[in-house]
């Protein structure tokens, strides 16, 4: 996929895991075109798998 979007801040998290180093960087695609960018997944089939269950989420990939 590629490109990435609007980098969340930490203060907007609510999973610990989030807040621990490593993991990936997740990139959600919302119908309104928005791309948002989540680091420090831990879990991104899981996390990639919740986001796409949402109504206004179109896509969502591992960030290369």
């Amino acid at each position: 996929m590629g490109g990435g979007g609007f980098k969340v801040g930490q203060q907007y998290r609510t999973n610990d895991l989030s807040f621990r180093p490593g993991g990936c960087t997740v990139v959600v695609q919302e119908t309104s075109g928005r791309r948002y960018e989540y680091d420090k997944i831990k879990y991104p089939g899981k996390y990639i798998a919740a986001a796409k269950r949402k109504s206004n989420v179109i896509d969502a990939w591992v960030k290369d």
